[in-house]
């Protein structure tokens, strides 16, 4: 069921390059996508930048989701339409930190559970946020908070998730939506 009337804007917030996969998946779900969708690519050095400047493009095309997709992600084209069906304000994919031992970039206590579920904060690498939230939330919508040896503590989509619970928004994730991480092979 085709619905062209849901603007979508598919952010990428890139440095230096796209991945020839995430390439190639994107192309998939321009061609195959049953929402009218829009691109928004930005490469900087400062992913923070790159997602404050997706969010301004969302806003002056007045798109009714932005869908982040990182630089390196593997997917389907069918993800978005996962996630969509979930209604969320904001929902996302379980996937991996690009490195060993795995590690899911989704915040949560215990084992991975089997069905959508409610987590403290989750990767932005594939992260679809209703754009009313956005009003919702205080800027910046994302930060690195660093330690006092200079490393990053908290992660900017970390950080966005936790000001979305501040502001009363829970985050979900989608276990089942099969999202890799592109490396030196898919984590």
């Amino acid at each position: 069921m085709e619905n062209k009337d849901i603007k979508v804007l598919v952010g990428v917030a890139a440095y230096k390059q796209i991945n020839s996969r995430t390439a190639e998946c994107l192309l998939r779900l321009a061609k195959y996508s049953i929402y009218n969708l829009f691109f928004s690519i930005k490469d900087c050095c400062y992913v923070v930048e790159n997602r404050s400047a997706i969010i301004k493009d969302a806003m002056d095309i007045k798109a009714d989701y932005l869908f982040f997709v990182d630089s390196d992600m593997y997917f389907f084209s069918e993800a978005l339409e996962q996630l969509m069906k979930h209604d969320k304000d904001i929902v996302g994919a379980a996937y991996n930190y690009r490195g060993l031992p795995l590690e899911s970039t989704a915040k949560f206590e215990g084992e991975m559970p089997k069905e959508l579920f409610k987590v403290q904060a989750l990767g932005a690498g594939m992260l679809l946020i209703k754009m009313p939230v956005l009003k919702k939330i205080p800027k910046p919508w994302f930060k690195n908070e660093y330690d006092e040896n200079g490393r990053v503590k908290i992660g900017d989509d970390v950080w966005f998730c936790l000001q979305a619970a501040k502001a009363g928004i829970d985050v979900w994730c989608d276990p089942n939506t099969d999202v890799k991480h592109e490396g030196s092979y898919f984590y």
